[in-house]
């Protein structure tokens, strides 16, 4: 098991639409609560998914999560979840490659955590008005 595993990767509406998943795509691992079709309601708590490595892999879990916008926009956003070496030992570095992502009058933007000695590692986007 990786230190990477169960880690955050939460959903904040705050754009005045409605939003929905329409897709996840892990490149590395798995990603648990992202199903299309779930709604990202707007001005409710965060919406949580769980991120987990790959068996017999270094223990990276990484990918895109992709939400569409009421308004027509669609953001897609990434997570990778690093081990500090290859066999997944604490701690677990948090990262993202574009932040914030703008478009439509809307902002995607990341705040990221990374983890200690016990794991604990956060990416948390929040869509917004720009």
């Amino acid at each position: 098991m990786s230190c990477c595993d169960n880690s955050l990767v939460s959903f904040c509406n705050l754009s005045g639409f409605g939003m929905t998943v329409v897709e996840a795509s892990p490149v590395e691992g798995t990603i648990r609560g992202a199903s299309p079709g779930t709604p990202i309601v707007y001005m409710a708590p965060p919406y949580n998914c769980y991120a987990f490595s790959a068996r017999q892999s270094r223990g990276e879990a990484k990918g895109t999560v992709t939400l569409q916008v009421a308004n027509g926009t669609q953001f897609k956003l990434n997570y990778a979840f690093t081990p500090s070496d290859n066999k997944g030992h604490c701690p677990c570095t948090a990262s993202v490659e574009q932040n914030p992502i703008i478009d439509g009058g809307l902002k995607a933007s990341a705040v990221v955590i990374s983890g200690s000695s016990d794991g604990g590692a956060q990416v948390n986007w929040t869509v917004s008005v720009y």
